[in-house]
């Protein structure tokens, strides 16, 4: 507890320090102001967040940094109701509002609007899903449905990572990590052509090293997991003004992975060591039109390609994407926003076998699909700079279930300029992935017996229905207070069903779910140097299954969700450009998969001896009084492994 104590003291230091800075520097160095942030997510469109008829939380680039984290769902956990489970070295689930399983399927994560979403799985690949942190300018996450202007795949929640335009990225910047688990080395270069082109280029390479195993049936407890982690990445924006009324943005990223695991194969009893290789680039053009009648155009495409290759899994895919938007302002009362979509996808899945025995098999192995959408939404003034209307509705056609339709209304009642109520229905939609359409796995074994999983042609799209409510406040010029509660209903759950042969089961849709739960978040400036926040969140999940079910498996989505969470988030400014950050989360148990709840501190103490943000030295320490944890379940043929505690220093330099 040295250093709970040493924290405390160095609290009560800095609030007495006669530090000179003016009261209206508070938020410009610690928090910055709700007021001069706006968000895109909910609605396509730029909105006041305190006004925002949903629940969004955004995360700047200063809170990024102060948290010391070293990728995008460390950073993640910093989001109050955000569930981040750290499965091994290089997989983590992700989610909010429930089922925080592995590869979560009801949660949509964007880079600049490109969907970082597998259509064969439903989910995220972490471990390639990696910037330079320090080029991201926010992240706003949206804790439940925006599927009425993003359309499927947005039930639980929207993460909208946003980067910074290429005049805010120009000189130089280098960074080093060196830590007992983790190195990172990256580099970025940004310049201009004149007064209208700006650009940027970086490169970047890492290294994670395998957690610990406590699996006794398929390893030793306590041995290294083997489940190594490299990763090289490079990439460049450009932005151009072309003329007063019309800017482009074009960037790209290629990457290459080694990741290594040790699988065990049922029915096989030693283990393999493999070492998967992921590599992949896409490329993004957006252009941006301003009307005369204050109206905007914005077309953007995108192309991703992404290749996989290991023992277990034999991929590649290919994705072109084009979206259309325009919003004007129909009358006084009517801010009208629409759109059209179109997406193309290729994936070729080949079949893969270790020592003869089947493990994962696609029929067809080669497949297409295509998306065609269109959105609509009109933002209704009900009263002016009081209360507002959002109605909608995102119109789909896929390749595997057809037409999907997803309505939403939004009301915003803004009481006065320090509180806002508001409320939202919205229908969201899941579309099954080729792995629950076409996918035959080896699932496990029963003595002598080999059982598979076998995909269902005829499988359903996931429906849900979410009613929430929220209110927010601002309390004197230093405390802000956000809640919002939350309902949703979901119908035609994946499950696992038993089939005639006694070998197989199948997947169908036999089982409705219910959600209702909470998340609030409180933050204070103590003073000029310090602010605190506190992030609490209750969900609180309930299964049913069809009277045929003989599922007995997707029982266990429920309990991968804590029901309480709690965190405390100190950003703390010391005397001689000393930062002290602390951040402490509470995770409550998984009792259905006998994970206990676990207290997880990190802290970070920075250092900026020039007295500007040219150099500056860091040392992190996460994990501090609870070392080796358990976070989620294991990933498929893995092991069940521990997070252990984890030190590192950093180096930044801008130059």
């Amino acid at each position: 507890m040295r250093f709970l104590s040493k924290f405390i003291i160095a609290s009560l230091v800095a609030i007495a320090s006669p530090i000179a800075m003016a009261e209206d520097d508070i938020i410009k160095r610690l928090s910055i102001d709700i007021e001069d942030l706006e968000v895109v997510t909910t609605t396509k469109t730029p909105e006041d967040p305190f006004k925002v008829a949903a629940s969004v939380y955004t995360l700047t680039s200063d809170d990024i940094r102060r948290s010391g984290a070293t990728n995008i769902p460390e950073a993640l956990r910093l989001v109050p109701g955000m569930e981040v489970a750290r499965s091994d070295s290089n997989k983590w689930a992700v989610t909010t509002r429930g089922f925080n399983r592995l590869y979560d399927n009801k949660i949509l994560v964007l880079i600049d609007g490109r969907e970082i979403y597998s259509s064969i799985f439903t989910g995220v690949n972490w471990d390639v899903t990696d910037i330079v942190l320090e080029d991201i300018d926010r992240i706003e996450v949206t804790r439940g449905p925006t599927s009425s202007v993003w359309g499927s795949n947005t039930l639980n929640g929207t993460i909208n990572i946003i980067t910074k335009d290429s005049r805010h990225t120009q000189g130089n910047y280098a960074s080093v990590l060196y830590g007992n688990s983790e190195q990172i080395a990256e580099y970025r270069h940004g310049n201009h052509v004149g007064e209208d082109l700006y650009y940027r280029a970086y490169i970047k390479t890492l290294k994670r090293d395998s957690v610990i195993s406590i699996d006794n049936i398929r390893t030793v407890p306590g041995t290294k997991a083997g489940d190594d982690w490299n990763l090289s990445k490079g990439g460049f924006r450009i932005d151009l003004d072309a003329s007063v009324y019309d800017s482009f943005t074009f960037s790209g990223d290629v990457h290459k992975a080694n990741i290594d695991s040790q699988f065990y194969v049922p029915t096989i009893t030693e283990a393999f060591s493999d070492t998967e290789d992921a590599s992949g680039l896409n490329l993004s053009a957006t252009w941006n039109r301003e009307l005369e009648d204050d109206s905007q155009l914005t077309l953007s495409v995108y192309y991703d390609h992404t290749d996989r290759e290991s023992l277990v899994e034999n991929l590649s895919r290919d994705v072109f994407n084009i979206d259309f938007q325009h919003a004007w302002q129909a009358s006084k009362r009517h801010d009208v926003t629409w759109g059209l979509g179109f997406r193309y996808a290729y994936d070729i899945n080949n079949t893969t076998t270790v020592n003869g025995i089947l493990i994962n098999e696609y029929s067809p192995s080669k497949q297409y699909n295509k998306l065609y959408s269109a959105f609509i939404q009109d933002k209704i003034t009900l009263i002016p700079d009081t209360l507002d209307l959002t109605i909608g509705s995102k119109f789909e056609h896929n390749s595997y279930t057809g037409y999907q339709s997803q309505p939403s209304g939004r009301l915003s009642w803004a009481i006065n300029d320090r509180n806002t109520v508001w409320a939202s229905v919205s229908k969201a939609v899941r579309v099954p992935s080729k792995l629950e359409e076409s996918l035959t796995r080896l699932a496990t074994n029963a003595g002598p017996f080999t059982i598979y999983q076998m995909g269902n042609e005829d499988f359903k799209a996931e429906e849900m229905i979410s009613n929430e409510i929220g209110y927010r406040a601002k309390i004197g010029r230093t405390a802000r207070f956000d809640i919002s509660a939350f309902y949703n209903r979901y119908d035609n759950i994946r499950t696992f069903e038993a089939t005639s042969d006694p070998f197989t089961f199948k997947l169908f849709n036999k089982a409705q779910a219910e959600i209702h739960g909470f998340n609030t978040d409180f933050e204070f400036d103590v003073n000029a140097n310090w602010n605190l926040g506190l992030g609490y969140s209750y969900t609180d999940i309930d299964m049913y299954f069809d009277d045929d079910s003989t599922d007995t498996i997707s029982k266990f989505d429920a309990g991968v969700t804590p029901l309480h969470q709690l965190q405390l988030r100190s950003k703390l400014n010391l005397p001689n450009n000393i930062e002290f950050d602390t951040y402490i989360y509470y995770v409550d148990s998984l009792e259905s998969v006998n994970i206990p709840s676990y207290v997880r501190t990190d802290m970070r103490i920075g250092w900026k001896p020039l007295g500007t943000d040219d150099l500056e030295f860091s040392i992190n320490g996460n994990n501090l009084f609870n070392d080796l944890h358990r976070e989620t379940t294991r990933s498929f043929y893995s092991t069940h492994n521990e997070v252990g505690r984890e030190f590192y220093g950093r180096m930044l330099w801008r130059f």
